[in-house]
């Protein structure tokens, strides 16, 4: 790091900061270019990432143009905003990162001595065989693998039933447990988990008008795969339902039984069109995917976060 490099953060800026020569100013910067491209990295690996800047000053007394100091975060669901420190250390020499990954020299195994061999004394006698051919015993092979297929079927069906089970267990208590807060924060997870299941994750930096945007294009495109929408297809709109999980951030307490059963029959209709939308075998994997059981369950605003991101 070095203070009086010159300023500046876009693209060109950043590429001259991590590929130019040292001996011509590469590779040297402020906090500045050391949190922006940490950020632009992050990004390019889909991650979710800002700069925030703030003042170093140390003690009372004024603070001034050069006590500014830049640092990127990273959000992360269910925390927030990390904030990540990629300046180097002052009492270390920066080193090429090759060096960890070049693999340790393979070191000779060691030398083993062969193993004597047995003489003629020393061989075992042979053993006579038996008079008569021997007879069969136990449980034949055809009926061992038989028995061994129909309990793995069995096991396999178990399993499955267990997940379906637990997958609207799950659904169940979003829906219809709580308060109207948590029932209309658990109608959008509803959302997002099937806009995953889908294959169209949306991204914790997204404002609930924008997963709500992206949820609307998901269906249409999966119903524009299959067959055009008809009589038995109605249109499902995710703007209301964003529009109750916005009311609920920014308005803790307002939220009503009725906006929470609103919500919670959007959920179901949208998750059922977009189930409905996916070919046949898709929508058998849909049912057992273990996926909802593990993924993160802590709901936060997506227009909460947008609005303090900007």
């Amino acid at each position: 790091m070095v203070a009086d490099a010159p300023s500046g953060h876009a693209y060109p800026n950043l590429e001259f900061f991590l590929f130019g020569p040292r001996s011509g100013g590469g590779q040297r910067g402020t906090s500045e270019q050391f949190a922006a491209a940490f950020a632009v990295l992050g990004r390019l690996a889909g991650l979710p990432t800002r700069v925030v800047v703030g003042f170093s000053s140390p003690g009372d007394g004024p603070v001034r143009a050069a006590d500014a100091f830049a640092w990127p975060e990273v959000l992360f669901s269910g925390v927030g905003w990390v904030p990540f420190d990629p300046l180097p250390r002052p009492d270390e020499q920066p080193r090429p990162v090759e060096e960890d990954f070049r693999p340790a020299p393979d070191e000779p195994p060691p030398s083993e001595a062969p193993e004597p061999t047995p003489g003629p004394a020393e061989s075992a006698p042979p053993v006579a065989a038996p008079g008569g051919p021997a007879e069969p015993a136990g449980v034949s092979t055809p009926v061992l693998v038989g028995g061994g297929a129909g309990g793995l079927v069995l096991l396999v069906g178990a399993a499955l039933a267990v997940l379906v089970a637990l997958r609207r267990s799950r659904s169940r208590v979003r829906l219809f447990a709580g308060d109207p807060a948590q029932r209309i924060s658990g109608a959008w997870r509803e959302v997002t988990d099937a806009l995953r299941l889908a294959g169209r994750p949306a991204g914790g930096d997204l404002a609930a008008t924008e997963v709500a945007a992206r949820a609307h294009a998901a269906l249409a495109e999966a119903r524009a795969g299959t067959s055009p929408p008809g009589p038995g297809m109605p249109e499902v709109d995710v703007a209301e339902l964003a529009g109750l999980l916005n009311q609920q951030a920014f308005a803790p307490g307002a939220t009503t039984a009725e906006q929470a059963e609103r919500a919670a029959a959007v959920a179901a209709a949208y998750t059922a069109a977009l189930r409905a939308a996916r070919p046949w075998w898709r929508r058998l994997l849909w049912s057992v995917h273990p996926g909802p059981l593990r993924w993160p369950t802590a709901v936060s605003s997506p227009a909460a976060e947008q609005v303090c991101s900007r």
